[in-house]
C-alpha cells in the first residue's frame, strides 16, 4: 500500500474475533526488503567470485595442457618436415610424460631407421658404381679384341657387339638386338647350309648351361658371301646374380678353304699319278715273267 506521502509500505492485519476488530500493522517496503536484498546480494557476490575464480582455475589448467600439447603438435609437424632431429624436451604435465616419452622414443627410432637407409643406400650406389665401372671395363675389352665378339644379357639381348663382329655379319648390331630370335635375319646357317633355330646358336645355349667351344656358324652377309666361324662361348655370373653371357667367334673360311684346296691337291695327285703307276706295274709284272 502506500500512504498520502506515496510511500510504498507492507502492510499486515489479522481479525479479533472477540472484538470484532482487525489489527494492522505497516511497515515501510524498504525496510522489509533490506534484509532480504543483503541476502541476495551476498549469495550473487559469493556466486561471482566462484564463477570467477572456476573460470580461472579452468583457463590455468587448460592452459597447462594446451600449450605443450601446441608445443607437441609443432615438433611433430616438423618432424613430418623430416627434422628428426626434433625431441621434445619443455617441462609437460604428468598427463603429457608419456605422450612425450613415446615422441621423443619414435623420434629417435626414425633417425635411427634414417641412418640406417643412409648407409643402404651408400652401399647400393657404391655397388653400383662398381658394377657400372666393372660393366664398362668388360663393355672395352670386348669392343677392343682381334676377333668377333658379342656380351648379351640373361635374356639374350646384346649389350655389345664389336668391330670385328660387325665386320664379319656385314651389318650393324645395336644394343638390345636378340641375335638368336633372329637367326633368319642375320644370316645365321649351320654348315648344310639350313638355318639354325634360336636355342641352337652359342649364346642361348650358354644361357642355358650348357658349355660351347668351338661351334661352326656360317654367316650370309646381305651382300650374298659367306663366312664360317667358329664359335666359343661362355657364360658370366657376376655380382648380385646378375647373368651375361659372352660369344667370341673366329673366322675359319681361310683355314676352311685351305683344307678344301689340300683336298683336291691329294685328289688331283692320286689321280694323276694312279694312270702311269698302273703302266710301270704292267711293265714290271711282263718284264718279272720273262725273267
Amino acid at each position: 500500500v502506500s500512504n498520502i506521502d506515496g510511500v510504498h509500505k507492507v502492510a499486515a492485519f489479522t481479525p479479533i474475533k472477540s472484538v470484532g476488530w482487525i489489527a494492522v500493522s505497516t511497515q515501510p517496503e524498504s525496510e522489509v526488503l533490506a534484509p532480504l536484498r543483503r541476502s541476495l546480494l551476498g549469495s550473487v557476490t559469493i556466486a561471482l567470485v566462484v564463477a570467477s575464480a572456476g573460470f580461472f582455475l579452468a583457463l590455468s589448467l587448460s592452459r597447462r595442457i594446451t600449450v605443450p600439447l601446441g608445443r607437441l603438435q609443432r615438433e611433430a609437424q616438423a618432424l613430418g618436415r623430416g627434422e628428426l632431429s626434433t625431441q621434445v624436451r619443455t617441462p609437460a604435465p604428468v598427463e603429457l610424460e608419456g605422450l612425450s616419452a613415446t615422441f621423443n622414443e619414435m623420434a629417435g627410432r626414425l633417425r635411427q631407421r634414417e641412418t640406417q637407409l643412409r648407409a643402404q643406400t651408400e652401399l647400393a650406389t657404391s655397388a653400383t658404381i662398381e658394377a657400372e665401372r666393372q660393366a664398362a671395363q668388360l663393355a672395352a675389352v670386348v669392343e677392343n679384341l682381334p676377333e668377333g665378339a658379342f656380351l648379351a644379357d640373361a635374356q639374350g639381348r646384346v649389350l655389345v657387339a664389336n668391330q670385328a663382329a660387325r665386320l664379319l655379319l656385314g651389318r650393324d648390331v645395336p644394343p638390345g638386338t636378340q641375335v638368336d630370335i633372329q637367326a633368319a635375319d642375320f644370316g645365321l646357317l649351320r654348315t648344310d647350309g639350313s638355318v639354325y633355330s634360336p636355342e641352337g646358336l652359342p649364346l642361348s645355349r650358354v644361357l642355358r648351361g650348357e658349355t660351347v667351344t668351338r661351334q661352326e656358324v656360317v654367316i650370309e652377309r646381305p651382300d650374298g658371301s659367306r663366312v664360317t666361324v667358329m664359335v666359343n662361348a661362355a657364360r658370366l655370373d657376376l655380382p648380385g646374380g646378375e647373368k651375361q653371357a659372352i660369344a667370341v667367334f673366329q673366322d675359319v673360311s681361310p683355314l676352311k678353304e685351305a683344307a678344301r684346296s689340300k683336298e683336291e691337291l691329294v685328289h688331283l695327285i692320286s689321280h694323276d699319278l694312279r694312270s702311269p703307276l698302273t703302266g710301270v706295274l704292267a711293265s714290271a709284272q711282263i718284264l718279272q715273267r720273262r725273267l
